[in-house]
């Protein structure tokens, strides 16, 4: 969901919904740029996009029967070498989450 503007991902949960089968998974990672300055947060792809923003999207919906948080790596101590590109794009904190979504049977 990073690759896809943030405007059409309601359209994109939509279309999982008819690819999914009954008692499916899906494992989402997500990208949180979570502090830099306005710009670097909005920028992509990758789009940032957050556990509020994730439950938000897929909570509401008719076919999902949990949305479980596993986790999150901080981007940017796992490799110090993307943090200087990071910095100088104007991102200082970077995180990948992960969570499973899992349909209704």
């Amino acid at each position: 969901m990073v690759a896809i503007e943030p405007k059409l991902r309601e359209s994109y949960v939509m279309q999982l919904s008819k690819l999914i089968r009954p008692g499916g998974s899906i494992l989402l990672v997500a990208w949180d740029r979570r502090s830099g300055t306005e710009e670097a947060k909005s920028d992509g792809p990758p789009f940032s996009l957050n556990e509020a923003e994730v439950r938000t999207l897929f909570e509401k919906e008719s076919w999902v029967e949990s949305v479980q948080f596993l986790g999150e790596t901080d981007e940017l101590a796992e490799d110090p070498a993307s943090k200087d590109r990071w910095a100088e794009a104007g991102l200082t904190e970077l995180f990948e989450l992960y969570f499973v979504i899992q349909a209704k049977l």
